[in-house]
Parts: C-alpha cells; structure tokens; sequence
C-alpha cells in the first residue's frame, strides 16, 4: 500500500483555533451510521439505534469542535502530516520525533477526542522512552474536512492503515511500531493488528469491546434525556438493542492478533466495565499482561505511567 504525502508543516497547523485553543466555527457533517448499512429497514425502523447513532453524533461534534494548538514540550518536534490514497484526499497525523529515533507508537485516540487530545501522553512517551509518536485522525475528524463521518468499522481500518504505510515509507519496520488504543481506539487497534501480524506489540487502555454497555445504559435508564418514546421501546422490547453486541466486537479481533497485547483498565471506570478487559483477555490469543490499576475511564497519569513501562520491556525484550 503506498500513499501521497501532500504537505509537511512544521509546530503548529492553522486549524481555524482561535486564542482559546478551540475551532469556533467547524463545518460538523452528520454522523452516517456505526452499522454496515443504516438505509436497511431495521435500521430506519429502531428507534434505539438511531437514538445510538444521534449518541455517536453528539461524539463526533464533539471531536471536530475541540482541537487545541501542540504544548511547547511537542511543538519543536511536531510534524503535521497531510496524505492522501485512492479513496480519501485528505488524512491528518501528527508525527513527533524529537531524536529521529527508529521506533514508533502509533496512538488511536477515543471518541470525543481527536489527535490534539493526548499530548500529555505524547510528551510521556517522548521523554521516558525511546519511541516517537505518530497519532493519526479517523476520516473526516480534521475541521477542515468536509467530508462526512461514517464510523464504520471496514472505513476505520482503511484509514488507520495508511499510518503503518506512513512509516513504512519512512524506512520504519513493522516490529519496530507499538500501537495503542484507547477506548475506542482500542477497538480500532485491534483491528488494525489483526491485519500487520509483524508488529511489535499492542497496548489497549480502556478499550471498547462492542457497544453492549449502550444497550444496557438505556437498561438501567443511565443516559440524561432519553426521549420517552426510546425508554418505552426498549423496555417493551429489549431485543431492539441487540445488533450493538456485534458492533465494534474488539473480543473478536483480539482472537486473530498475533503480536503480543497488553491490556490497562482501570479499576473505577463508569464508561467501560471491567469486565469488558477481562473478556478480552479470555479471548486473546497472544496476551502478555492484564493490568487492573487504580483510575477511571480518561487517560490519567497511572494508566500512562503503566504505557510507559510496557514500552520500555519491549526494548528490553528486544535486546
């Protein structure tokens, strides 16, 4: 797979912020749909997935509205990589190398978040360790993209894919790149693992594991505003929300990833159960470590302490 870089900029990128480090006025598309074909009648005719879809929407905004300019830990050393392939024209990355060191973690952020999000972990990773950091953004998260979203997991891994491209064109070999995933981007980790066997080793944080837990939020009645007509349908027909068992299923990658993975969860998370940690671990098929530490669902000092070691016993295994 090769792709076209079309342009490089160095520190910051204009991305419409202004002085408070937030895009005032992003164009955000509508969300199109987290299942395979939301045109289907079943789709057009339940009332909890298009409540989810509207969920995954709010979400979405969300990321493209909030972007904030690099700290000055990681402006030197930022690079703001535009590419394009056959099918999208316009992919953003951070790539932040500080020491043209050879080894990379590519990090897939959540929902909610975008590749400005994590740059206290960037810096984490670049001072204690000696990996770079390439953070790719999903198709259509960047405010100056026009595009519309579709969270759809086929459309997720083509555009994660052009990241190991990316790096492959630098002369980056694939056991030399960790990825990361949190929350969603747990999923989308996985995912993108199951498909580049070679690579080095997998880091999931709090990652998803199906949308279940949305179905059982409307169950216990947890999400604020829920529309009466939703509560009512889904109390009298509970199996309305069973096609969110099979979406984002990250059990499911986890079974054909050969490179080692390793799993962090905290221990008081709200957002993503325990349980849903454990399951993958049960399912995983080259599983290294399950580390239940002490935190909730953000991405918090402990749980980046916790990265921060696992990429360091990488080099040492290496060695």
């Amino acid at each position: 797979m090769r792709i076209e870089v079309l342009s490089i900029s160095r520190g910051y990128y204009n991305y419409g912020c202004d002085n408070a480090n937030r895009a005032e006025n992003v164009n955000s598309p509508a969300f199109k749909s987290l299942l395979y074909n939301p045109k289907s009648i079943i789709h057009k005719t339940n009332p909890v997935l298009q409540f989810i879809d509207d969920f995954f929407s709010r979400s979405v905004v969300a990321s493209r509205r909030t972007w904030h300019k690099p700290i000055k830990e990681i402006q030197p050393h930022l690079q703001v990589i535009d590419i394009k392939d056959k099918k999208h024209p316009h992919v953003r990355m951070w790539d932040i190398n500080d020491a043209e060191k050879t080894k990379y973690a590519v990090v897939l952020h959540g929902l909610s978040h975008n590749i400005t999000s994590l740059q206290d972990m960037y810096k984490k990773i670049l001072t204690n360790t000696e990996y770079a950091v390439l953070a790719p953004e999903y198709h259509g998260l960047t405010p100056d993209n026009n595009e519309d979203i579709y969270l759809e997991p086929r459309k997720i891994l083509r555009d994660i894919k052009n990241s190991i491209a990316y790096l492959n064109q630098k002369g980056i070999k694939n056991e030399d790149i960790t990825l990361i995933g949190h929350s969603f981007g747990g999923y989308a980790a996985a995912k993108l693992a199951k498909v580049y066997p070679d690579l080095e080793s997998v880091i999931l944080v709090s990652s998803i594991n199906t949308n279940e837990y949305l179905s059982r939020k409307l169950q216990e009645n947890r999400f604020r505003h829920i529309p009466k007509s939703i509560k009512e349908a889904y109390a009298e027909h509970p199996w309305l929300g069973l096609p969110l068992k099979f979406v984002f299923n990250t059990s499911r990658q986890l079974k054909k990833v050969t490179s080692p993975v390793d799993i962090i969860h905290a221990n008081r998370d709200k957002l993503t159960d325990i349980n849903i940690s454990i399951d993958m671990a049960y399912h995983c098929k080259n599983l290294r470590s399950l580390n239940i530490i002490d935190g909730y669902h953000q991405m918090d000092e402990n749980k980046m302490n916790t990265i921060v070691s696992i990429l360091n016993s990488n080099n040492d295994n290496n060695k």
